[in-house]
């Protein structure tokens, strides 16, 4: 009996415009492609600028591919010009983590107590976000996503439970509220665990 052979499966256009994407876009980040170094400076500034040095231009580039990912498959989307929709995108991008670092900045002042002011001084605040960013990044992904929506994004509880119901997941506004708040103490965990670490590494100020 022989075997009946596959049936290809026709491309999808969809697939076809991310191949065309992608085949751009590796072409623009080739070594010594003036267009691409153009790019990759143009975040480095910008990176600099909104000083999240904790963010490489390979980070911003590779989100912003999975936009662009997202766009062409999910949406059915044509990036006709990659190389200023990835300039455009990545500049979001940055825009956002520089809010997001606000954000930061404002719920760690929140934190801080009053009778030490020393720690409002400009260094320690970049330590200290330091730190909270990465504790931020140490939190599951539901409790991270939580805090995005509710801190970062200013969704109220409610507002979250309507978003969350049209991805097809039913929790209550006290069940939420709960979460918020394990997620709040963790992430309170986390950044006072990692503050010794980053004090030991800290180099202190000379006497002299």
């Amino acid at each position: 009996m022989t075997m009946s052979q596959p049936v290809p499966q026709p491309i999808r256009d969809s697939d076809r415009r991310w191949a065309a994407f992608r085949s751009e876009v590796e072409a623009l980040l080739k070594p010594g492609n003036p267009s691409g170094l153009s790019l990759t400076a143009f975040i480095k500034r910008e990176l600099r600028q909104a000083r999240l040095s904790g963010y490489s231009e390979h980070e911003i580039l590779a989100e912003a591919m999975l936009r662009g990912f997202n766009l062409v498959v999910g949406g059915g989307v044509e990036i006709v010009y990659p190389r200023a929709w990835l300039r455009k995108t990545a500049y979001h991008y940055i825009q956002e983590l520089r809010r997001q670092q606000q954000k930061c900045l404002s719920l760690e002042e929140s934190w801080m107590p009053s009778e030490q002011p020393s720690l409002l001084e400009h260094l320690a605040l970049e330590t200290d976000l330091a730190i909270l960013n990465r504790a931020f990044r140490e939190l599951e992904v539901e409790e991270q996503r939580l805090l995005q929506l509710n801190i970062f994004g200013g969704l109220s509880c409610p507002e979250i439970k309507r978003l969350l119901e049209t991805e097809g997941k039913f929790v209550s506004e006290s069940a939420l509220r709960k979460q918020k708040e394990r997620a709040i103490k963790h992430l309170r965990q986390i950044y006072h665990s990692l503050r010794p670490l980053a004090e030991l590494s800290d180099p202190q100020p000379s006497d002299r």
